[in-house]
C-alpha cells in the first residue's frame, strides 16, 4: 500500500523569503512535489522566486496560468492542475503548491482548491498563510494599518467603471486597493475626489530588491507601475 499522501497549499508572502513561516520552510523541504504557478507571457514564478533558495530544483512543476478573469478560461486551465495534484496525492506524494501574498487571499490557490474540493478529502489538505501584500507594505511604510474601531475595506479594482467603489470607499475608514494593473492613474483621480485631507502608502514589489515605497501620492513618478502594487488610503483624521 502505498503512504499516505497530502496537499498543501503555502501562501509564501509577497517578496521576501525570510517573511516565510517556519512551518512552510519546513513542508517545503519535506515536500517530493513542488508546483509554482507562472502567469502566462511572464519571466520566473513570482512565488518561486521568494523560496528558491529552499526548494530541489528537481521536485519543481512550473504551471502557466492565463492573466484573464474569466471563469471558463481559470477553471479550464487549474482543473488540469488539480487532475494532476488528486493523482500525485493518491500516489503517496506530498504536493506543494505555492502562491504569492497569503495563500487565500485573492490567490491562484483559491482556484484549484475549488476543482480540489471533489477529488481529495479534507483531511489530505492542509492551508498555510502567508503575510499579504498590504501587511507588508503598511509594516514597511510604518502605516498603522487600522486602529482601534476603524473599518478596513481590501478593495481588487473591477474591470468597470470605479464610481461601483464609492459606497464601500464611503462607509470606510481606510482602503486598500488591490489589482491596479494599468488603471493607477484613473484610482488617483479617484482618490482626490472620495478622500479629503488623506494619508496614504504606495507600494510596489513590497520584499523584493525593487521595492517602492511613497507616502505622498503627488511625488508619484509619472511611470509607476500598477503591477505587484497596493495603495493604502486613510481618511484625514482617522490616526
Amino acid at each position: 500500500m502505498n503512504k499516505k499522501g497530502h496537499f498543501w497549499g503555502i501562501g509564501v508572502g509577497p517578496g521576501d523569503p525570510e517573511l516565510l513561516t517556519m512551518k512552510a520552510a519546513r513542508i517545503l523541504r519535506e515536500a517530493g512535489v513542488i508546483m509554482a504557478p507562472k502567469a502566462t507571457g511572464r519571466g520566473e514564478s513570482a512565488a518561486l522566486q521568494a523560496v528558491k533558495d529552499l526548494t530541489d530544483p528537481s521536485k519543481l512543476k512550473i504551471y502557466d496560468f492565463p492573466m484573464t478573469r474569466d471563469p471558463e478560461n481559470l477553471a479550464m486551465c487549474w482543473r488540469e492542475v488539480a487532475a494532476e495534484i488528486a493523482e500525485l496525492v493518491d500516489n503517496g506524494e506530498q504536493v506543494v503548491f505555492l502562491t504569492l501574498g497569503d495563500a487565500l487571499t485573492y490567490s491562484t490557490l483559491n482556484y484549484v482548491l475549488q476543482q480540489l474540493q471533489s477529488k481529495l478529502e479534507p483531511g489530505s489538505i492542509t492551508i498555510i498563510p502567508g503575510v499579504t501584500s498590504f501587511a507588508a507594505a503598511a509594516a514597511a511604510a510604518g502605516f498603522p494599518l487600522v486602529c482601534g474601531e476603524e473599518k478596513l475595506a481590501v478593495i481588487p479594482l473591477p474591470d468597470g467603471p470605479l464610481d461601483s467603489l464609492r459606497g464601500q470607499v464611503r462607509e470606510s475608514d481606510v482602503v486598500v486597493f488591490m489589482k491596479l494593473g494599468s488603471r493607477l492613474a484613473e484610482l488617483l483621480e479617484f482618490i482626490k475626489e472620495e478622500f479629503d485631507g488623506r494619508e496614504t502608502v504606495f507600494a510596489s514589489r513590497v520584499g523584493t530588491p525593487g521595492q517602492y515605497l511613497c507616502r505622498d501620492l503627488g511625488d508619484l513618478p509619472e511611470d509607476a507601475a500598477g503591477y505587484m502594487s497596493v495603495l493604502i488610503v486613510r481618511k484625514g483624521g482617522k490616526a
